[in-house]
């Protein structure tokens, strides 16, 4: 007799849960292990457990579809197949992979201060050693026992929920148990790291980032971010006369310089401590580039400097405020031709000849950009 298609028992996965959660407690409900679970789905077929947060075979996706009836482009992105390349140019470790990515930006630093470099095995923000982190907050709700895909990455320190510290932990079958003795409400999260974690967590959930100067896609976000967490892991040499910049921010982080690292390595590849370190690290620097405390040399710098609020040097009114003020004078000229005739065929004439011969103003303001002429190369969402 034929088995049938669908497992009668198949809880739906968590927003944001990793594959391997998500199975881990598919299986426990049949009282199974992970892996004869996928022994029994795959029915023979070898699975290696490691791929399966990183990149699980089609085959796989179609017949946990087949079974479970989860759509293949959800449990896509329960893995890190789904979201590449905005997060990660390729999960396949290219020589050029390093460069590439981490060296297309330059943001504290001026161009040209970072040496490039080759790193073998390198994929952006992979962790070499695997993390198992969770909220406690979150693991408290019975309807949440279950590891999120994030959490595994070296991104996040606390939960955007609860914020609560992410804490060691270890289980199965969504049975998890965090591995600390304190209070996750007493974590340190300082305004910086915060602020920085609300900028990933719109890049992670929507898809791109409210900087000060513009919106950036996410793929743009995580890559300016992993260019600052090498600007700030680099030696002093590169900072050249600015390395009292770089002492001042570890300084106000209470942090050792480069995050405790003796010599530049990979953020992939230092131990959880020096990336969180790290991402402390990056977190004062943003707030001291969007502050105006720090002064960045780099080429994307400008992303992170807030609007002028007021006349700028040179007498010339903010863009918004100029183009707020030419669309109002458009609209009062609009309302006042509506009702007089001899108004409309002045608006008109003078519409007729900028036709015919140029624009006789132009309306938008000193270094307003036009759409598809001019821009940074970032990429913006919308």
């Amino acid at each position: 007799m034929t088995p049938p298609t669908r497992w009668p028992q198949h809880p739906r996965p968590l927003e944001g849960e990793a594959l391997s959660s998500w199975l881990a407690r598919l299986a426990g409900c049949y009282s199974m292990s992970l892996r004869c679970l996928l022994d029994w789905a795959m029915e023979g077929i070898d699975v290696n457990e490691d791929d399966l947060d990183l990149g699980p075979s089609p085959a796989l996706l179609r017949t946990l579809t087949q079974r479970t009836g989860v759509p293949p482009e959800t449990l896509s992105r329960m893995s890190l197949i789904g979201w590449t390349p905005w997060l990660t140019d390729s999960l396949e470790a290219e020589l050029a992979a390093f460069d590439t990515y981490v060296n297309q930006f330059s943001v504290m630093l001026a161009p040209g201060r970072r040496p490039p470099r080759t790193v073998a095995d390198w994929r952006a923000w992979i962790p070499s050693n695997p993390l198992t982190r969770a909220c406690p907050g979150c693991l408290e709700d019975p309807s949440r026992q279950g590891l999120l895909l994030v959490w595994k990455l070296p991104l996040l320190l606390s939960c955007p929920e609860h914020g609560f510290l992410l804490e060691p932990c270890i289980g199965a079958r969504g049975n998890f148990v965090i591995l600390t003795t304190s209070d996750p409400q007493c974590g340190s999260i300082s305004a910086p790291v915060r602020a920085m974690e609300r900028l990933t967590w719109q890049a992670l959930t929507h898809g791109c980032v409210e900087l000060p100067r513009r919106t950036v896609h996410a793929g743009t976000w995580f890559r300016l971010l992993r260019t600052i967490i090498d600007e700030l892991s680099g030696p002093l040499s590169e900072w050249g006369n600015r390395s009292a910049d770089l002492k001042r921010l570890w300084g106000e982080c209470n942090l050792p310089l480069r995050g405790g690292l003796t010599r530049w390595q990979p953020f992939e590849d230092v131990p959880w401590e020096h990336q969180a370190n790290l991402l402390m690290g990056a977190a004062q620097a943003v707030d001291a580039l969007t502050s105006g405390q720090m002064a960045g040399r780099g080429t994307s710098a400008h992303l992170f400097l807030p609007e002028p609020e007021g006349p700028v040097d040179d007498g010339t009114p903010p863009r918004t405020t100029a183009l707020r003020d030419a669309v109002a004078k458009l609209n009062r000229i609009t309302t006042a031709a509506l009702g007089n005739p001899k108004t409309a065929q002045a608006l008109y004439d003078l519409a007729a000849k900028a036709i015919r011969d140029r624009p006789l103003i132009d309306l938008r303001p000193s270094g307003f950009p036009v759409a598809g002429v001019e821009g940074d190369g970032t990429g913006s969402c919308g």
